[in-house]
This record gives C-alpha cells, sequence and structure tokens, in this order.
C-alpha cells in the first residue's frame, strides 16, 4: 500500500532445490487500490520440488520498498488414486449390485493434499459427476458415496467411475472404473400347488409344493425353511428348473410343520412365500373287539396277540392294551397283558359257578388299546360261559387209607358202631361227620361216597 500509488511490481523468483533466479516486472494498472496482480508462466516443472517467491513495488514517485517476506509455493504434478473398501470389492466380486451394496466407502490418497472425490455413472468424467462426501483434505482421506437415489432395476447393466482431485486441480489420470449388473429387486415367487395354506396329511401321505419364479438377474437357488413338530429348523433344498420350482418336504414326525420358501437371485436379494401350514394326523387304532367261548369250571387263558390279534393301526403304530375291567360285568377275574395276552378265570365268579348244565350267560369286559401316538380305543371282549355237571362232593375220609371207599371202609366203621367221644377205644377216624359218636350217619357218609365194590359171587 501507498497512498501515492505502487505502479510498479517485482517478484523475484527462486526455483527448489536449484535454479536460476529470474524476475518478473508488472504494472499495476489501478495502483491506488492497495492490490495487485501478475501473471507468471513457471514453464516446465520437471525436477521441481517448489518455488520461493517475494516481491517489491515502486511508487510513482520512483520510491521502491523493501522485499516482502517469501512466500513458499509447492510443485505438484501428481493426480490422487482412488481406492474401494474390501466391503466394496466383496460386493462386485460376484458381478451384481444388490438392493443392500449401494453404500460404497473407499480412500483416496496424494502426495499433498486430495481435495475431493468424484463419481461419474459413466467411465467418463464431467462437470455432473457428484461428489462423494469425504474427511477434511489431507494427503489421505476417506469418502463414501450413497447409490440410492441414482441406482435402481432388475438385471441391469451400470458403470461408475470414481475420480480424485488434489489441491491443485490434478485429476486422477486412471480413474477407478467398476461394471456391474444392478439388481434391486427381489425375486418373484408365485405357488400353484397346493391352492390352500393348510393342508392336513396321514402319515403315509406326501405333499409338493410347487409353482414359478422370476428375476430379471437370474435366480441363483431356492431353498425351503421347514420347521417340524419338534420345533429344529432345517433347511431343505426346493428343485429348480428354469422358472419352475417344486418341493416335497420330508415329514418324520407326527404334528405341525410349517414351511416356508425362499427365492435368492443372482445379486443376493432374498424373496420369500406366505408361511404354509401342513398337519400330519396321525389316526386311531381300529378295534373289532373278541368272542370267545368257555366253561364256567374253565379259566381261558389267550396267548398274545391275544385280544389284539384283530386289532390295527393304518398307520402302521405298534398297539398295546393299557387298561382293562377286572372283574369282569359277572365277576370273572381279568387280566390283559400290554401285549394282548388274555387270563379270564370264571370259576371266581358266584354268578358263572352257579350255572346248570344247558344253562349259559355272556358276560363282557372292555380294554383299552393305545397306539405309539397316544391315540386310544376302547373295544369289548364277550365271553359266552356254560354251565356244567356238578362234581360231587364227598366228605367221608378213605378209613383204611387205601385210596378207595369201599365195603371194608363201611366194615370198620361199622365196627365200632355206637362209640362216642371219650368212650375206650374212640378213634376219631371212624366218627367221618365229626358229630362225636359213630352211628348210621358215618355209614351212610362212607355208602354215598363208595366208589369199588367187590364183583359179584358166580
Amino acid at each position: 500500500a501507498d497512498e501515492s500509488g505502487a505502479t510498479d511490481i517485482e517478484i523475484e523468483i527462486t526455483p527448489l532445490p536449484s535454479g536460476p533466479v529470474t524476475t518478473v516486472n508488472c504494472v499495476d494498472p489501478t495502483p491506488e487500490d492497495s492490490a495487485w496482480s501478475c501473471l507468471w508462466q513457471p514453464g516446465d516443472l520437471t525436477g521441481l520440488t517448489g518455488f520461493d517467491l517475494r516481491a517489491r513495488a515502486t511508487d510513482r514517485y520512483g520510491n521502491q520498498s523493501g522485499w516482502s517476506p517469501v512466500h513458499h509455493l509447492i510443485v505438484d504434478t501428481s493426480p490422487p488414486t482412488v481406492t474401494l473398501d474390501a466391503t466394496v470389492d466383496d460386493f462386485l466380486a460376484d458381478g451384481f449390485i444388490n438392493g443392500a451394496e449401494l453404500i460404497w466407502n473407499g480412500a483416496a490418497e496424494d502426495d499433498y493434499e486430495v481435495r475431493r472425490v468424484a463419481v461419474c455413472l459413466d467411465d467418463v468424467y464431467t462437470t455432473g459427476c457428484e461428489p462423494a462426501n469425504s474427511s477434511l483434505p489431507a494427503p489421505s482421506v476417506t469418502w463414501q458415496y450413497d447409490f440410492n437415489s441414482v441406482l435402481a432395476g432388475d438385471g441391469i447393466s451400470q458403470t461408475v467411475s470414481l475420480h480424485g482431485f488434489d489441491a491443485v486441480g490434478n485429476r486422477s489420470v486412471t480413474p477407478l472404473v467398476r461394471t456391474f449388473i444392478v439388481d434391486t429387486v427381489s425375486p418373484v415367487i408365485t405357488t400353484t400347488v397346493p391352492a390352500n395354506v393348510r393342508s392336513v396329511l396321514t402319515p403315509e401321505e406326501t405333499q409338493t409344493y410347487s409353482g414359478t419364479v422370476g428375476d430379471g438377474g437370474g435366480v441363483a437357488l431356492m431353498t425351503a425353511l421347514v420347521v417340524p413338530p419338534d420345533g429344529v429348523l432345517r433347511v431343505e433344498p426346493v428343485q429348480l428348473d428354469g422358472g419352475d420350482w417344486s418341493f416335497t418336504p420330508l415329514l418324520d414326525q407326527l404334528g405341525e410343520y410349517l414351511i416356508q420358501i425362499t427365492a435368492t437371485d443372482l445379486a443376493g436379494n432374498v424373496s420369500s412365500t406366505g408361511l404354509f401350514t401342513l398337519l400330519i394326523s396321525n389316526r386311531p387304532p381300529l378295534v373289532a373287539g373278541e368272542n370267545y367261548t368257555t366253561t364256567a369250571d374253565l379259566e381261558l387263558t389267550v396267548a398274545a396277540p391275544g385280544v389284539l390279534d384283530n386289532d390295527s393301526d393304518l398307520d402302521g403304530d405298534p398297539l398295546s392294551v393299557i387298561t382293562f375291567d377286572n372283574p369282569s360285568s359277572l365277576g370273572a377275574s381279568v387280566v390283559i397283558t400290554p401285549d394282548g395276552g388274555l387270563s379270564y378265570d370264571p370259576t371266581l365268579s358266584p354268578v358263572l359257578a352257579a350255572l346248570l348244565p344247558g344253562e349259559s350267560l355272556l358276560d363282557t369286559f372292555d380294554y383299552t388299546v393305545s397306539d405309539s401316538a397316544g391315540n386310544v380305543v376302547v373295544a369289548t371282549v364277550s365271553v359266552l360261559v356254560s354251565g356244567v355237571v356238578p362234581v360231587a362232593i364227598c366228605i367221608a375220609r378213605d378209613v383204611n387209607q387205601d385210596n378207595h371207599r369201599d365195603i371194608i371202609d363201611i366194615g370198620l366203621v361199622t365196627s365200632h358202631w355206637g362209640l362216642t367221644e371219650g368212650d375206650p377205644g374212640w378213634d376219631p377216624i371212624y366218627d367221618l361227620n365229626d358229630d362225636g359218636v359213630i352211628d348210621v350217619a358215618d355209614i351212610i357218609a362212607v355208602a354215598e361216597c363208595l366208589d369199588w365194590l367187590p364183583a359179584p359171587q358166580q
């Protein structure tokens, strides 16, 4: 600044690290405004790292100022380099970018200072390219760009280039260029079979799910997420044939299955169907009951499978007897083992024991059958019990213990006729009715039980 105006400016230029010192002289056309500018062309910068500049001014009366402080300029001819984070490289490894891979991060390096990173939706830089968000200018910066607002589609080819700029405006000589397929749309799954989302099957039946799938970038795989009745998630493969898919689940448990079909396209986008439910319902046993016959004096025994012999299970489940009636409706003893073996004893029933020859009664009792799935059914056993000729009961003792009640026994009793308990010669063996007197009643008792008589004399 000079009140009379500084009209002449002299600039001294010293190249670094070495070189001849040069000067530039220029005239300030507006010396009273306290500002000046001069044009300087540095020329070939090869081998130079910078310049030291200082200036002085002369006013219109020839007065000259001292030299200004030295101003150091750096020579920067190297453009920045731009790189991608490893995560973004992983995004691009399959050649696709999906909806979850649209935020890119990276870094830029320069020997002095990175000023900005430009993102272009082509392989050529134009002034319309958008700046990425980056950290403050420095030799090394990080940057981020969100493509969500500019990239969308289902199998569309796209090229992106990244350009770094340093503080002096050098732009990356070789920009970072990537070409890929934009696929931000998930596959579309349709289901044609079954018509309903809920199905009920028996254990020997199967269920196949099928339909179509479409995606602009291509479907990579389909899977089924299956939660069986035990609650342990399974991932099962789905058959894919072009645009058609089918799936037959493994049905190895009884109860309700939850099934969801998923499709993943080549870009990694995933879509799923609604939730299907599939109930595998175990059927109860088929029981027919049993019919037996016996006599009132005979225990009925039937070996296993016994009462289960004509019972069955459509699902092939093993059957067992878990409960049974004891006694029967008419008082007979009943025992049934789990495998169906039966023991039926009518002799313990006063009603059945009193049956006469030609008489019969139908006795019944129930038993409960269970399959391995816990289904239970009650069946009825019927037993026709017939009366028998009563067996005579002989209370007379075999007096001489020769295994016969005969005329000899009668003679022995007769020989002690009239004796009463306490008389000399008394022996209770001859008192057959145990009344304390040996009399005609004792002889009759033996006579009613005769089982051997001597052959008649010829």
